[in-house]
């Protein structure tokens, strides 16, 4: 077992100095984390990814079905609506 001797109250006295700068140090760090974090979260929300990366999901890992239909605002969705369109014409000429 270690003897203690007059320079462990010292050792203790400087270790609680030190926690006390690390713990105001923590404070000024915080905030400008918090402002990068931010600044990251909303530049990455306004790409929208995730939208493009979940349409090429496969569906054995949790993607979409192959019969979804497209997503709005792409032409690829305007051609399904016209056809769905003249599905829906030829069905009540009938």
């Amino acid at each position: 077992m270690a003897e203690l001797s007059a320079s462990d109250g010292a050792l203790a006295m400087l270790s609680a100095r030190l926690g006390r700068e690390l713990a105001t140090m923590k404070i000024s760090i915080t905030k400008p984390t918090l402002a990068a974090i931010a600044y990251m979260m909303l530049s990455a929300s306004a790409s929208n990814p995730g939208g493009v990366v979940a349409d090429h999901v496969p569906m054995w890992l949790g993607g979409m079905p192959k019969d979804v239909p497209p997503r709005p605002g792409t032409p690829e969705y305007d051609w399904w609506q016209r056809k769905r369109a003249e599905e829906a014409a030829a069905v009540k000429s009938k």
